[in-house]
């Protein structure tokens, strides 16, 4: 199978959907609806197994923050939640988020975060693992 997200980003809010393929991109479902959010930045996907890891970053409010979220859809469709926030929620962005899996499944995230930074263009680089799936960083 062959899984893809997109977001339709000509229209507010931002409309994310997903497709999928099971004849190797010959013929595709109907775009299904999986979410919208305020504004979207760089997104990431990485497939293991029959589910898919999809990060993305951005906001749901106009002048929120940027954070990075996580979603998890499986061959059956999202698995809820659907965005789990993978970086606190707080006055200081994130950016730049990627994943990626071993060939046990296990996943890595990276992202840069402003949360510790005095200055705007200066942020720190975290990166956490999870052989059961990834969870919101802590503080």
């Amino acid at each position: 199978i062959i899984q893809i997200i997109f977001a339709d980003s000509y229209t507010l809010p931002i409309i994310f959907y997903n497709v999928k393929s099971t004849d190797f991109g010959q013929s595709w479902s109907e775009a299904e609806y999986i979410f919208d959010a305020n504004e979207l930045g760089k997104m990431d996907m990485v497939e293991y197994d029959d589910t898919f890891h999809y990060t993305w970053e951005g906001n749901f409010e106009d002048g929120d923050r940027w954070e990075t979220y996580y979603t998890r859809i499986t061959d059956d469709g999202p698995i809820l939640p659907v965005n789990e926030p993978l970086t606190l929620i707080d006055d200081h962005n994130s950016y730049w988020s990627s994943i990626a899996v071993n060939e046990h499944g296990h996943l890595a995230f990276c992202c840069v975060d402003f949360r510790y930074s005095q200055y705007f263009a200066q942020g720190d680089l975290f990166i956490r693992f999870s052989n059961r799936g990834l969870r919101p960083m802590g503080g």
